[in-house]
């Protein structure tokens, strides 16, 4: 679809702006092939999430085993299943307290795999339907 100018006004710039960020995104380094670190989202600055924050940063790292009570693992359960991150979470209940037992997975690879892929036809869309050069 060929949008022309009578639809376009005003809008160039919001193209112009989205091209530039969809390039950006795309002119990042590709994750390396041992790289499982995870950004955990802002949303708490808790001891817990500090430890879970430095955990998910690891790119070394893709296991935690963490002895951790009731409530705070249910605190890193909310916080991963909220941000819909891939890492798998088990308790393992043995000993006192139990064990929360995190497991970065391959879907790291994979959405990212999938958001280069989207960003790239979108970026195609772009030029193809505002003409960018």
């Amino acid at each position: 679809m060929l949008v022309e100018p009578p639809f376009a006004a005003g809008l160039d710039a919001v193209v112009r702006h989205c091209a530039g960020r969809l390039q950006a995104r795309l002119a990042r380094q590709r994750r390396a092939a041992d790289d499982w670190s995870i950004d955990l989202p802002d949303g708490c600055s808790c001891q817990r999430c500090e430890v879970l924050g430095g955990f998910l940063a690891d790119p070394a790292r893709r296991t935690f085993e963490w002895p951790l009570a009731k409530e705070g693992r249910s605190h890193v359960h909310s916080r991963l299943d909220g941000a819909e991150l891939p890492v798998r979470h088990q308790t393992r209940c043995k000993g006192s307290p139990y064990t929360l037992v995190l497991t970065k997975t391959e879907a790291i690879f994979e959405r990212e795999r999938q958001a280069r892929s989207r960003d790239e036809a979108d970026l195609h869309w772009l030029h193809d339907a505002w003409r960018l050069i």
